[in-house]
């Protein structure tokens, strides 16, 4: 993705919008023999591929992302954008001279490589990869032209009165600029003047300020908003967040359930928290009301850094709205899972449904899409509690967003890198929405793109989502974030130790993590087969169906009589490996085997 920063206060609103491609798709791979021409500019071709340039160093997870992109880029100066049509079927490439492209070449090479390298891309897709159109347009603008400008004007854009956004837009072959209101445009008009960028180069947009998709009203009956158990993805949670100082009960949505530090964990929106990019162990959560009572929590904040200090001119920035929970130990989940409801919407419908399909009642979640897999263009849905299920496309793939709500502990603001713009609907309540793109309807797999958190609140009024690569790497923290179903982790093996409880013999052993249960084996030395006589959720077993006077612990020597192991097994049937063994019986074998 290549990013250039812009950043202005407004109106108490700060936002930054830092906008590129990820270019997935190299599409050219041995691009010797498809290239347009030889670069134009040498100048523009070393910027885009200069690894030490500063915009690159600030940084080095922007530069990751970028690497093919700007190759790209740099060897085909002729490029304009690229991005998807048609829920994913149209790949859409510009070039500022068609006549010199060879279009079926370039299709064959695009499949080829979308087949090989970028099958999250496609999948979802009605028609199979070989017949994905590739359909090649004039660009007016070369993209290397765009970014020069953008480079060049960005520094007073900044710091014009009411500018809110800023991005280069790969379907308009432009760039683009948001204001809170008409009346800003000259402001504009003047900076594209004085730094000679074309004016017909730039769209301009009206698009109001940002609002995060919060709401503090509640309502309860098989819907998003009922007590619904076990726990899945988009269902209404109830909490506390901070608004000015003071603690108010605010609705947010349920984003997905986590494995983290091999324990069960969930996501929600850092804003949906007590307070914003700071853990809060008291910060208790419950789902769906808080009026349903104690036995309606679900967990509590463990995990929401601090923003991060190397995001340039402005104080702090993070890589999602995004905080992790811990799960009630008694409360039951079901991991991978996303609530279906019975019909979605798309762009320019409203809401759709928050009644759960009572037959097909889940969406599974079977993939995590990559950071290089982000294309303006291509499909996206989301599950939350106010509007229920709708959908969209991404339509701008890498903004920098950064406002401020009056709080002191970051008083530069809050900036979130690289999220992503789309035009599903959401409002209020809505925060915490998984994002997921369907990969086969009737099975209900999906692929997790990411968490929404906002909107803006004029023009095309898009919405805002953190990708779910940015919340790993804001999350993590060393400990994988495992989410896709089918990936969850192993208990470990118990370590199992042996007493006597009178002539009974008792083992017990230490609790493992990720476990629902223990299975507690038994073997007689006689009959030489393990049989299950348990399965508990209790630390110890006493085996009172063997009583004999004369049995002992042996820890050495003797005769052993019977044995016993344990394992664990987790919340989603995975099973540790059997225990150590432990063996009782007599010291001397005057009386014969325990039946």
């Amino acid at each position: 993705m290549f990013r250039s920063i812009w950043y202005y206060e407004v109106r108490g609103v700060q936002l930054i919008v830092l906008t590129t491609l990820i270019p997935i798709l190299l599409l050219f791979q041995g691009c010797e023999d498809l290239a347009l021409d030889a670069p134009e500019d040498a100048e523009e071709a070393a910027e885009l591929t200069n690894v030490n340039n500063e915009r690159w160093s600030e940084n080095p997870k922007v530069h990751r992302a970028t690497r093919h992109y700007r190759y790209f880029a740099s060897e085909i100066p002729k490029f304009g954008g690229l991005f998807f049509e048609n829920r994913g079927e149209t790949l859409v490439l510009q070039v500022t001279d068609k006549s010199e492209v060879k279009e079926q070449k370039i299709a064959n090479k695009a499949r080829n490589y979308i087949s090989q390298e970028a099958m999250n891309l496609v999948k979802g897709v009605r028609r199979g990869i070989d017949e994905i159109d590739v359909d090649i347009r004039n660009a007016e603008f070369k993209y290397s032209k765009l970014v020069k400008w953008f480079d060049n004007v960005h520094n007073e854009i900044i710091r014009a009165e009411g500018v809110t956004l800023a991005s280069i837009s790969q379907r308009d072959n432009q760039l683009r600029v948001g204001i809170i209101q008409d009346k800003y445009k000259q402001n504009i008009h003047d900076i594209l003047q004085e730094k000679n960028v074309p004016e017909e180069a730039v769209k301009i947009d009206i698009t109001g300020e940002i609002k995060k998709d919060i709401s503090s009203s509640t309502s309860s009956s098989n819907t998003l908003r009922d007590k619904v158990r076990p726990l899945v993805g988009g269902l209404e949670i109830n909490g506390y967040e901070d608004v000015g100082g003071q603690q108010v009960a605010g609705t947010c949505t349920f984003s997905f359930n986590i494995y983290w530090q091999n324990k069960r964990h969930w996501i929600t929106n850092s804003h949906c928290t007590k307070q914003r990019w700071d853990e809060n162990p008291d910060d208790d959560y419950y789902q769906s009301s808080l009026l349903d009572g104690s036995d309606a929590k679900i967990g509590y904040e463990v995990f929401d850094p601090s923003g991060y200090n190397f995001c340039g001119p402005y104080a702090h920035c993070r890589d999602s709205d995004a905080a992790i929970l811990k799960l009630q130990d008694d409360v039951n989940w079901n991991f991978g899972k996303i609530a279906r409801t019975t019909q979605a919407a798309g762009p320019g419908e409203g809401s759709g449904s928050i009644e759960i399909e009572e037959n097909n009642p889940y969406f599974t979640i079977t993939d995590d899409r990559d950071e290089a897999d982000f294309v303006t263009g291509i499909p996206v849905e989301k599950v939350g509690r106010t509007t229920g299920w709708t959908y969209g496309e991404i339509v701008d793939d890498c903004a920098t967003i950064v406002f401020d709500d009056d709080d002191l502990t970051y008083p530069g603001g809050y900036s979130y890198l690289c999220q992503k713009l789309t035009n599903y609907h959401a409002l209020g309540g809505d925060s915490g929405s998984p994002v997921f793109t369907i990969e086969n309807s009737s099975s209900g797999n999906v692929i997790i793109n990411g968490v929404h958190w906002g909107r803006l609140i004029g023009g095309d009024q898009e919405r805002i989502f953190s990708p779910i690569y940015g919340v790993y790497n804001d999350l993590e923290a060393g400990d994988e974030i495992i989410v896709v179903d089918g990936e969850e982790p192993t208990p470990r093996s118990p370590s199992v130790f042996g007493s006597m409880d009178g002539c009974n013999p008792r083992i017990s052993w230490g609790a493992t993590s990720i476990t629902d249960e223990y299975e507690v084996q038994r073997k007689f030395d006689w009959s030489g087969v393990w049989t299950t006589q348990i399965h508990t959720s209790e630390t110890s077993y006493t085996d009172t169906g063997v009583c004999d006077s004369d049995l002992d612990v042996l820890f050495s020597g003797g005769d052993v009589e019977v044995s016993y192991r344990v394992r664990a097994i987790g919340y989603e049937g995975q099973k540790s490996t059997f225990s150590n063994t432990v063996d009782f019986g007599e010291e001397d074998d005057n009386n014969g085997p325990i039946k």
